[in-house]
């Protein structure tokens, strides 16, 4: 596909409540079926207190506006039964280099982790 390309970087935080110490979380992302949009990191784990950097990129060769979505999926890492999924809205306007998201950090402490 030619055309330019654009990109937002995104910080995906595991930063627990004060007090509590945390946990390792595991995610995976997934661009809904738009082939325009493409992530890096698509899936890992984050530590406790940690951050990882997510580049989103758009790429087209027409000039029309885009619309997508990227779902996160997060697991606790010592127990992967519990998982939540969050969604983040992207657009972009095709042709040129130029792309939105709808936040521009995921913050994970809502997600419930085990006790060992």
């Amino acid at each position: 596909m030619g055309g330019t390309e654009a990109t937002k970087t995104l910080t995906l935080w595991n930063a627990p409540p004060r007090g509590v110490t945390g946990s390792s979380i595991r995610y995976s992302l997934q661009v809904d079926d738009n082939s325009h949009f493409s992530v890096s990191h698509d899936n890992g784990v984050i530590g406790a207190k940690k951050s990882q950097e997510i580049t989103i990129s758009f790429k087209s060769t027409e000039a029309k506006v885009v619309i997508g979505l990227i779902v996160f999926k997060l697991q606790d890492a010592a127990n992967p039964s519990q998982e939540i999924t969050k969604t983040l809205k992207v657009s972009a306007i095709g042709k040129y280099p130029f792309i939105t998201l709808d936040q521009s950090s995921i913050d994970f402490q809502t997600l419930l982790v085990s006790k060992s």
